[in-house]
């Protein structure tokens, strides 16, 4: 789990040395193992199930929604994969989980895309996925179709129609949906439509464009006729500028190849009707809404290989696969790129969704524009699971969003979450602990009431009125919270004293004055398990007439340049704890020399 605004959620390159020493020992003992590969083949990209998972975390993101987050160490890398898995039986019901298309206006993140979908009277939105592969160096259009509460909404290009699609029931599938559409010219000529609001229109024939276009401006066109209530209203010559999206109510009608003639022909005043609409190929019931896609993974319960095609390289990955029924959905993201994840081929990744039960399944696009955002227990907005391959979350044109049934707003339990994400603490030292009250739905409350009592159970221990908890020895411990009826959990291994302190990252480099960065102090017991040391039990030493340290409120600091040309280092001690100290190397506009 990654706030959307933390920095310090780009790849963390220490992440595999944090694994247990008995944990790395057997995955060791298990790797070797393996059959080894013949001569001269390829590595697989991992995902095939034969390497091991060495951490797995889960939660409950709403009713019929859960998100798994776990890492994997395969025979050639690490992996890191957050799967959302969701119940889709009751979608059809105001009482259950529903997918649906997001986006329309524009590239933007998933997160400001999710924010400002709307989720309909008595729901929520409780996750988000990024969608379709797009026109990425042009338009940021998406090259497949899009569905959105029963309506056509674009066209696929040329070869770009498969879809994941669900149905009025909730029920989703794999499927591949083209365009039917017609231009109706004065003297009662119909002419077939080849694009609707399409990325890449065919270039012979008509094509339209409507107010649903999801980009901001049109691919470039030649000569373009204005329909106003099925009437010519301007006819433009070919534009130089880059034309707008149409204003609601006006359809903008291009053409290419024969078809321009007759485009030329058209006077203000015409009459000329464009009919759109979406086919199934194959037949079958259209979906209420739906999602282009491109590389189909699991088809009728069978992986498929994809060895020898395009964009089968190890790389970040989106996909979307199905039960046999289309009532179980699963999402998954891998990070892909990083030092801690070296993603997957698309081959792995079938495998990977074969493997959680997909009976078919879609590849989105990925790379950079792998994001998965889903709620935290309590809170309003969404939080950012993965790690973009980008550094930060790409905007994109759509995506998927999953909305839930709201609760009823009146605090029903808390949820207990400690400074710094993991669930330790050192003997003698302080943890800060956050209770965040929720409903019986899992989301946020109207008021959450007066500040809840703590205590604590084992490792005499004791949680202050501020949350604080200090432990006098190591062990395993449950801190309690309580708020009239309202009770919360949460049990925390206390470690014994650090052996060794670390500052994270170890170097620091700032491009001007006044620019800032973060960094922790961590910890690590006799056996290597690590956790942050907060900053009331740190003493910072450095040169203060050309840095500014500030604690961030996050269990870190953050680190400012208050001068040019400024390096030197920063040494970090914790307080009772001989280890140390800590040494953060830092500079601000410095190069290096030929």
């Amino acid at each position: 789990m990654r706030s959307l605004d933390d920095p310090a959620w780009v790849s963390n390159p220490c992440r595999p040395l944090s694994v247990p020493l008995s944990v790395l020992l057997s995955v060791l003992l298990a790797l070797l193992a393996l059959p080894l590969a013949a001569p001269g083949a390829r590595a697989s990209g991992g995902g095939a199930g034969a390497g091991i998972e060495t951490a797995r975390t889960g939660r409950q993101v709403a009713p019929g929604v859960r998100l798994e987050s776990y890492d994997r160490l395969e025979a050639d890398r690490w992996l890191r994969i957050d799967e959302l898995d969701v119940d889709l039986a009751a979608a059809g019901r105001a009482g259950g989980a529903r997918a649906e298309y997001l986006g329309g206006r524009g590239v933007a993140t998933v997160a400001d895309a999710a924010a400002r979908h709307p989720a309909g009277p008595g729901r929520r939105v409780v996750a988000a996925v990024n969608g379709d592969f797009f026109d990425i160096r042009g338009t940021g259009a998406p090259l497949g179709p899009g569905i959105g509460a029963g309506r056509l909404l674009h066209a696929p290009s040329p070869g770009a129609g498969q879809a994941v699609g669900f149905g009025a029931d909730g029920a989703g599938r794999v499927l591949d949906i083209a365009l039917a559409g017609t231009v109706t010219l004065p003297g009662g000529a119909v002419r077939p439509l080849a694009g609707y609001n399409t990325a890449r229109p065919p270039a012979d024939g008509f094509a339209a464009y409507t107010a649903d276009w999801p980009a901001a401006e049109l691919p470039a066109l030649g000569p373009v006729v204005d329909l106003r209530d099925g009437r010519v209203t301007a006819v433009r010559a070919a534009a130089r500028a880059a034309v707008r999206r149409p204003a609601a109510g006006t359809t903008l009608l291009v053409a290419g190849g024969a078809a321009a003639a007759e485009l030329a022909a058209l006077r203000p005043a015409d009459a000329v009707a464009v009919r759109a609409r979406p086919v199934a190929a194959g037949g079958g019931p259209l979906p209420v809404g739906a999602l282009g896609g491109r590389e189909a993974l699991v088809v009728a319960g069978v992986a498929q290989d994809h060895e020898g095609e395009p964009n089968n390289a190890a790389a970040p990955r989106t996909a979307v696969g199905f039960s046999r029924d289309g009532r179980r959905l699963r999402v998954v993201t891998v990070d892909g790129r990083q030092r801690d994840s070296g993603g997957l081929t698309l081959t792995a990744l079938g495998r990977l969704m074969h493997r959680l039960g997909a009976y078919e399944a879609l590849n989105l696009d990925g790379g950079g524009s792998s994001t998965l955002l889903a709620a935290l227990t309590g809170e309003p907005g969404l939080t950012l699971e993965n790690s973009p391959s980008d550094g930060r979350p790409r905007p994109v044109p759509n995506g998927l969003v999953l909305t839930a049934p709201a609760g009823s707003g009146k605090t029903a339990g808390y949820r207990i979450e400690p400074v710094g994400g993991v669930a330790r603490a050192f003997a003698g030292l302080g943890r800060t602990l956050r209770a965040t009250a929720y409903d019986t739905a899992l989301g946020p409350v109207a008021s959450a009431g007066p500040a809840p009592v703590w205590t604590a159970e084992g490792g005499g221990a004791r949680v202050d009125s501020g949350g604080v908890l200090r432990a006098a020895r190591p062990g395993r411990l449950a801190v309690h919270v309580r708020g009239g009826a309202a009770r919360g959990t949460l049990g925390v291994d206390v470690l014994g004293p650090p052996a060794r302190i670390r500052a994270v990252p170890e170097r620091i480099g700032l491009a001007e004055q006044g620019e800032g960065a973060r960094f922790e102090v961590t910890g690590h017991d006799a056996q290597g398990a690590a956790a942050v040391i907060e900053p009331r039990d740190v003493t910072l030493e450095f040169d203060r007439s050309q840095w500014a340290v500030a604690e961030d409120g996050r269990g870190g600091f953050t680190v400012t340049a208050r001068v040019p040309w400024a390096a030197g280092r920063l040494l970090a001690s914790v307080r009772g704890v001989s280890a140390g100290p800590a040494e953060l190397a830092l500079g601000c506009l410095l190069y290096t020399l030929p």
